[in-house]
């Protein structure tokens, strides 16, 4: 390789997809998707060290923030679609390290018995490791499947100064 020659870069990719089932009313759990984001979204899963608030934009464009008691902001993802009650679609790095950008995505449709049936998926290509994969879907499992659900079905707040014990050691 000469001086001038470029070092060779390998992306990877990385594909999550899950569904759960949520007792509690599809407009619940938009609701709670959309407007109450931080209750119960948090620790690990965020990027500044001093995270004071965690929202979402609803709106064409709009953003999810992360903002930190010093003013810092972090941009998880732009919403690049939205059909409002069942589909919300964003662009983004989704907390990952540059470069790499995302696509993810929450479908909701009622299962029938007045509960929801949320089908998430999670796409990624960059310059992560491969078990970054496993890890984004334990992290979802964590943050859809056990947090939101909590909040959505008994108002247990797991999110934003609520995490359990073990998610604040590991931020």
């Amino acid at each position: 390789m000469t001086d001038n020659a470029l070092p060779v870069v390998s992306l990877n990719r990385m594909e999550v997809q899950a569904e759960y089932t949520i007792a509690a009313p599809p407009d619940r759990v938009w609701r709670a998707l959309t407007e109450e984001t931080q209750a119960w979204w948090g620790a690990p899963y965020k990027c500044c060290d001093d995270t004071v608030e965690i929202s979402l934009e609803l709106r064409g464009g709009g953003a999810m923030l992360e903002k930190g008691a010093d003013g810092t902001h972090v941009v998880w993802g732009i919403i690049s679609g939205f059909t409002p009650g069942s589909y919300l679609e964003l662009e983004g790095s989704c907390g990952m390290a540059w470069p790499s950008f995302g696509n993810w995505s929450y479908m909701l449709s009622d299962n029938g018995n007045g509960g929801t049936i949320l089908k998430f998926r999670h796409s990624a290509l960059g310059l992560f490791k491969p078990e970054q994969q496993q890890n984004y879907g334990r992290g979802w499992d964590d943050l859809l499947g056990e947090r939101l659900r909590n909040w959505c079905e008994n108002g247990t707040r797991l999110g934003l100064g609520h995490e359990p014990e073990w998610a604040r050691q590991q931020a």
